[in-house]
């Protein structure tokens, strides 16, 4: 059926009803067309883990250095999370995703053709600008479409589409690297992102989003700009050294202008009427703790994305072809685990996949930090697999508690301060495993104990989810 024949309605009851009569095929098949732009931030982040041995020597960058390269694509990313799902209110879901996809092409142009390291970060940041809206409006769209008993099976398939475009990714980008160089590289989500513009464009109708153009005038771009300023304060005060030649933690000029706006955010966000950030939301205590989880379960993660490309190069002196194959163990193991994850959490509840996913998190870097498993690339495979069986077990349960108790009309604004503070999870695993690895290297510590002590620290933040998730008090599929 041509979904563009379809009568658009704009108000939000309406909006309502239009969802209400799609089929069951129809609705599948706008998660489908959602997961084409949702593939675009794995494609992106594949290359970067393969290509980033060859950053460091390209541009002779310290591990804090390629920590802030990371870092450049996931701070816009996270801090316009929020926003594009307020923005979503003035011009459309659809819109917007095509918008954020075009904005991220010009960042992959940009970061391709960078001649400096900081070029480089321009053109990350662009990706993420771009890119910051297409996974919490998708999750607003499933929100929508489906009842709440069968969200979790829905945002189970969809989730899928990350691991399993991680789990290629890496060995696409591995092949062009050995063939040519890491510039090459950023073809994948060049294509990735054109598909995406075009599928989305024929396979979304629009008149699917509850559109109120006067919002422009109210919209809270103070909050916005506050935001902005803390984040970037925050993690320049974790990771000083690059930007102000002092130790991390140590420039108190940093940690004030992080504390500063952030207390300012918090009384005008409560002050005003229209806020961009509804902390309202931090009520409902499931949302609460999903959004806490998921932070938790995307620390080990930025470790891991920073470190373990480094290890093997480092270590084992891999090639680029061997580096993608190992670096596609982990997002294999989670697209094996994600749709599993998420009918579990529908049939038993979100709380038994997360005991089991956050102690595999433990088992894995306490083993990185001490068993003799990593000194091989077999044992090392077969621990970056328990990982990624313990984060895809996780990733569906844990979107599925977090929209639980949200009310469908607030889902869009609900998904943006789920996803934004979730990646915070991420930006702070890489800042910190970035600052820790080059505090033991710059102490004299061989490399391999330095890799092991850095990845052993990490299993506190699993250990802080593991008895988060037993707090968890699902009610399970008979909420609905």
């Amino acid at each position: 059926m041509d979904f563009h024949r379809l009568l658009p309605f704009t108000t939000w009851l309406s909006t309502r009803a239009y969802f209400r009569r799609l089929s069951n095929e129809q609705a599948w098949l706008i998660v489908i067309a959602l997961m084409f732009p949702s593939s675009i931030m794995p494609m992106a982040s594949s290359v970067v883990r393969v290509a980033s041995p060859l950053f460091r020597d390209t541009f002779q960058a310290s591990t804090e250095n390629l920590a802030w390269l990371s870092m450049s694509f996931t701070i816009p990313y996270m801090v316009l999370m929020p926003v594009y799902s307020r923005l979503s209110e003035m011009v459309g879901r659809r819109r917007l995703i095509l918008a954020g996809i075009a904005v991220f092409l010009v960042g992959t142009c940009v970061a391709m053709l960078a001649p400096r390291l900081w070029v480089l970060m321009v053109g990350q940041a662009l990706q993420g600008f771009g890119s910051a809206g297409l996974m919490p409006l998708a999750m607003a769209y499933i929100a929508a479409i489906f009842e709440r008993h069968e969200r979790g099976k829905a945002l189970g398939t969809w989730s899928s589409v990350g691991p399993a475009v991680a789990w290629i990714g890496p060995l696409l980008a591995g092949i062009l690297i050995s063939q040519w160089d890491w510039r090459v590289t950023y073809i994948l989500p060049m294509v990735t992102g054109v598909l995406s513009i075009i599928v989305v464009a024929r396979a979304i109708p629009p008149g699917m989003s509850n559109i109120q153009p006067h919002m422009w005038r109210r919209f809270d771009w103070t909050g916005v700009g506050l935001l902005a300023i803390f984040i970037i304060c925050f993690f320049a005060y974790l990771s000083s050294r690059p930007i102000t030649g002092i130790a991390p933690l140590q420039d108190w000029r940093l940690g004030l202008a992080s504390v500063a706006p952030l207390a300012i955010l918090l009384w005008w966000e409560r002050r005003i009427d229209n806020p961009f950030l509804d902390l309202n939301l931090y009520r409902s205590r499931l949302f609460r703790q999903a959004s806490l989880g998921a932070a938790l379960r995307m620390v080990t993660m930025g470790c891991t994305s920073l470190l373990v490309p480094l290890f093997l190069v480092d270590m084992f002196q891999v090639d680029g072809v061997t580096l993608g194959l190992m670096l596609m163990i982990n997002p294999a193991a989670m697209s094996l685990m994600v749709r599993f994850g998420g009918t579990a959490a529908d049939r038993f509840g979100s709380g038994k996949p997360l005991m089991v996913g956050f102690a595999l998190q433990i088992a894995v870097m306490l083993s990185l930090y001490q068993s003799p498993l990593p000194q091989t690339l077999l044992g090392l495979g077969f621990l970056l697999g328990g990982h990624g069986l313990g984060m895809g077990l996780m990733l569906a349960s844990l979107h599925r508690i977090a929209l639980l108790d949200v009310n469908e009309s607030n889902a869009t604004v609900a998904a943006g301060m789920y996803s934004f503070v979730r990646f915070i999870g991420v930006a702070i695993g890489v800042a910190v495993a970035g600052v820790i690895f080059q505090g033991f290297t710059d102490a004299g510590v061989e490399p391999v104990m330095a890799y092991r002590q850095t990845f052993g620290g990490f299993a506190v933040a699993a250990a802080a989810g593991l008895a988060l998730s037993f707090a968890i008090k699902d009610p399970g599929p008979s909420h609905a």
